[in-house]
């Protein structure tokens, strides 16, 4: 058992730029990731606006895949509306590579990362949060100040 200032459960791209932003001040931050691969399965269309590349300094040549300037949305009842104009509206990333970019750039700034672990239950203990996960067929125990749900909207964390 290892304790850690700050556990994260999941390893997407908000839980992985938090820890990287704790990491770089020296806090010892943990992610668990439940799946066995960063980045899998998908979760999102991988749409996003060019904001959030500027909000993290990355390498973006392996990530943009392209860009929609507009879109022409048909209806059922056959009415069609087009959504457009010279500049860019949206960017379509690999969001794969975007996760794995992320989890690299925490793991770069200190953070630790643990891939197949799921968190199952928390409870504060003695001003501690006593986290269990299941990892295979074998449940750990890690101790933290400070555990942070970002597992999505099915989060044990968020009770």
């Amino acid at each position: 058992m290892n304790s850690y200032d700050v556990i994260i459960a999941g390893a997407g791209p908000a839980g992985c730029y938090v820890a990287s932003s704790l990491a770089k001040e020296k806090i010892r931050t943990a992610i668990y990731e439940e799946h066995p691969t960063i980045g899998e399965p998908t979760h999102c269309a991988g749409l996003v606006t060019q904001r959030v590349l500027d909000f993290l300094p990355m390498d973006t040549s392996e990530i943009i895949q392209n860009t929609i300037y507009g879109a022409h949305i048909h209806a059922p009842s056959d009415a069609t509306l087009t959504i457009g104009g010279d500049r860019v509206h949206a960017l379509v990333i690999d969001r794969q590579r975007f996760d794995m970019a992320l989890a690299k750039r925490a793991q770069t700034a200190g953070a630790e990362v643990f891939l197949d672990h799921k968190v199952t239950k928390a409870a504060q203990r003695h001003g501690l949060i006593h986290v269990t996960l299941q990892h295979h067929n074998q449940s750990l125990q890690e101790n933290t100040k400070l555990l942070i749900g970002a597992d999505g909207p099915h989060s044990i964390v968020r009770t």
